[in-house]
Protein backbone atom coordinates (compact mmCIF):
# COMPACT_ATOMS: atom_id res chain seq x y z
CA UNK A 1 0.00 0.00 0.00
CA UNK A 2 2.91 2.32 0.79
CA UNK A 3 4.34 1.75 -2.66
CA UNK A 4 1.04 2.74 -4.31
CA UNK A 5 0.78 5.96 -2.33
CA UNK A 6 4.41 6.78 -3.09
CA UNK A 7 3.90 5.97 -6.77
CA UNK A 8 0.78 8.13 -6.83
CA UNK A 9 2.69 11.00 -5.24
CA UNK A 10 5.41 10.64 -7.88
CA UNK A 11 2.77 10.66 -10.61
CA UNK A 12 1.11 13.76 -9.10
CA UNK A 13 4.48 15.51 -8.91
CA UNK A 14 5.31 14.52 -12.49
CA UNK A 15 1.99 15.73 -13.88
CA UNK A 16 2.15 19.00 -11.94
CA UNK A 17 5.78 19.59 -13.00
CA UNK A 18 4.91 18.90 -16.62
CA UNK A 19 1.97 21.31 -16.45
CA UNK A 20 4.20 24.03 -14.95
CA UNK A 21 6.93 23.44 -17.53
CA UNK A 22 4.41 23.80 -20.33
CA UNK A 23 1.97 26.40 -19.00
CA UNK A 24 3.64 28.14 -16.03
CA UNK A 25 4.78 31.76 -15.88
CA UNK A 26 8.18 30.81 -17.31
CA UNK A 27 6.99 27.77 -19.24
CA UNK A 28 7.17 26.88 -22.89
CA UNK A 29 3.88 28.61 -23.75
CA UNK A 30 4.88 31.85 -21.98
CA UNK A 31 8.30 31.78 -23.66
CA UNK A 32 6.73 31.37 -27.08
CA UNK A 33 4.42 34.33 -26.43
CA UNK A 34 7.34 36.46 -25.29
CA UNK A 35 9.44 35.48 -28.32
CA UNK A 36 6.66 36.46 -30.72
CA UNK A 37 6.25 39.75 -28.85
CA UNK A 38 10.01 40.40 -29.02
CA UNK A 39 9.93 39.76 -32.78
CA UNK A 40 6.99 42.14 -33.21
CA UNK A 41 8.76 44.83 -31.20
CA UNK A 42 11.98 44.37 -33.19
CA UNK A 43 10.08 44.84 -36.47
CA UNK A 44 8.34 47.88 -35.02
CA UNK A 45 11.66 49.35 -33.90
CA UNK A 46 13.16 48.91 -37.36
CA UNK A 47 10.19 50.68 -38.93
CA UNK A 48 10.42 53.49 -36.39
CA UNK A 49 14.13 53.94 -37.14
CA UNK A 50 13.41 54.19 -40.88
CA UNK A 51 10.69 56.76 -40.22
CA UNK A 52 12.98 58.68 -37.89
CA UNK A 53 15.69 58.93 -40.55
CA UNK A 54 13.13 60.10 -43.16
CA UNK A 55 11.70 62.70 -40.79
CA UNK A 56 15.19 63.90 -39.83
CA UNK A 57 16.01 64.31 -43.51
CA UNK A 58 12.77 66.25 -44.12
CA UNK A 59 13.40 68.40 -41.06
CA UNK A 60 16.92 69.25 -42.19
CA UNK A 61 15.61 70.10 -45.65
CA UNK A 62 12.90 72.36 -44.22
CA UNK A 63 15.39 74.05 -41.90
CA UNK A 64 17.72 75.21 -44.63
CA UNK A 65 15.66 75.33 -47.85
CA UNK A 66 12.94 78.04 -48.07
CA UNK A 67 11.62 76.59 -51.33
CA UNK A 68 11.02 73.26 -49.61
CA UNK A 69 9.10 75.08 -46.87
CA UNK A 70 6.84 76.70 -49.48
CA UNK A 71 6.27 73.39 -51.25
CA UNK A 72 5.39 71.63 -48.00
CA UNK A 73 3.09 74.49 -46.96
CA UNK A 74 1.26 74.38 -50.27
CA UNK A 75 0.89 70.64 -49.90
CA UNK A 76 -0.93 71.33 -46.64
CA UNK A 77 -3.19 73.90 -48.31
CA UNK A 78 -1.39 77.00 -47.00
CA UNK A 79 -0.34 80.00 -49.08
CA UNK A 80 1.14 83.44 -48.48
CA UNK A 81 -1.10 86.56 -48.51
CA UNK A 82 0.45 87.97 -51.68
CA UNK A 83 -0.33 84.84 -53.72
CA UNK A 84 -3.50 84.33 -55.69
CA UNK A 85 -5.23 81.00 -55.21
CA UNK A 86 -7.55 79.37 -57.68
CA UNK A 87 -9.83 76.68 -56.30
CA UNK A 88 -11.01 73.97 -58.70
CA UNK A 89 -14.16 72.24 -57.62
CA UNK A 90 -14.52 68.53 -58.39
CA UNK A 91 -10.92 68.22 -59.51
CA UNK A 92 -10.62 64.80 -57.91
CA UNK A 93 -7.50 65.74 -55.97
CA UNK A 94 -7.52 64.81 -52.33
CA UNK A 95 -4.72 65.08 -49.83
CA UNK A 96 -4.42 61.86 -47.85
CA UNK A 97 -3.40 61.66 -44.24
CA UNK A 98 0.08 60.33 -43.47
CA UNK A 99 0.28 56.57 -43.36
CA UNK A 100 1.03 55.33 -39.87
CA UNK A 101 2.20 51.97 -41.15
CA UNK A 102 2.51 49.11 -38.74
CA UNK A 103 3.49 51.18 -35.75
CA UNK A 104 1.92 49.41 -32.83
CA UNK A 105 0.89 50.12 -29.29
CA UNK A 106 1.03 46.87 -27.37
CA UNK A 107 -1.10 46.10 -24.38
CA UNK A 108 0.69 44.64 -21.38
CA UNK A 109 0.85 40.87 -21.31
CA UNK A 110 -1.82 39.31 -19.17
CA UNK A 111 -0.34 37.48 -16.23
CA UNK A 112 -1.41 33.88 -16.22
CA UNK A 113 -2.92 32.69 -12.98
CA UNK A 114 -0.97 29.68 -11.77
CA UNK A 115 -3.78 28.88 -9.28
CA UNK A 116 -5.74 27.17 -12.03
CA UNK A 117 -2.77 25.03 -12.94
CA UNK A 118 -2.26 24.06 -9.31
CA UNK A 119 -5.89 23.03 -8.98
CA UNK A 120 -5.66 21.14 -12.27
CA UNK A 121 -2.49 19.39 -11.09
CA UNK A 122 -4.12 18.51 -7.78
CA UNK A 123 -7.22 17.07 -9.48
CA UNK A 124 -5.12 15.05 -11.91
CA UNK A 125 -3.06 13.81 -8.99
CA UNK A 126 -6.18 12.72 -7.10
CA UNK A 127 -7.45 10.95 -10.19
CA UNK A 128 -4.08 9.23 -10.58
CA UNK A 129 -4.13 8.16 -6.92
CA UNK A 130 -7.67 6.81 -7.29
CA UNK A 131 -6.75 4.98 -10.49
CA UNK A 132 -3.68 3.51 -8.79
CA UNK A 133 -5.75 2.29 -5.84
CA UNK A 134 -8.32 0.75 -8.19
CA UNK A 135 -5.58 -1.06 -10.11
CA UNK A 136 -4.13 -2.43 -6.86
CA UNK A 137 -7.57 -3.62 -5.71
CA UNK A 138 -8.21 -5.33 -9.05
CA UNK A 139 -4.77 -6.92 -8.97
CA UNK A 140 -5.27 -8.15 -5.42
CA UNK A 141 -8.71 -9.51 -6.30
CA UNK A 142 -7.40 -11.35 -9.36
CA UNK A 143 -4.43 -12.65 -7.32
CA UNK A 144 -6.78 -13.88 -4.59
CA UNK A 145 -8.96 -15.69 -7.17
CA UNK A 146 -6.00 -17.58 -8.62
CA UNK A 147 -5.00 -18.92 -5.20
Amino acid sequence: MKRIILLSLYIIFFIYSTAMILFGKTGVYASARLNSRIQLLAENMEEMEVRESKLTQILNTLRFDPVAVRIEARGMGLYSPEEQVIYLNNSGYTRTLPDIGRIIALEPLKEESSGYYRILGFIIGLLSLTLGLIIVKVKNASYAQHQ
